[in-house]
């Protein structure tokens, strides 16, 4: 667990635009992000698994709205690397 909550820290503090702190909206992540935490800070799939699901967990409705709203995913560096897709 306290491997889970350095990384969550970690990316609230280097990624502020896809995690945010304050009321901020989030940029919605891109597809496999996960993927790029494990590799950016050395983790593993379950521990960067696990700190994604507790961001979630408390700003799952800010989340959410980014995505219908912004419709632009981004990667850690800010990058913008898709569109959000909706299903019908």
């Amino acid at each position: 667990m306290f491997k889970t909550l350095a990384l969550l820290n970690t990316l609230e503090e280097n990624h502020p635009d896809l995690f945010p702190t304050d009321d901020s909206p989030p940029r919605p992540w891109a597809i496999g992000i996960h993927t790029a935490i494990q590799t950016r800070y050395q983790v593993s799939k379950r521990v960067a698994r696990k700190a994604l699901s507790m961001w979630l967990e408390q700003n799952r409705e800010a989340y959410q709205a980014a995505l219908w709203e912004k419709g632009i995913r981004h990667d850690l560096d800010g990058n913008e690397v898709g569109k959000v897709e909706r299903e019908c």
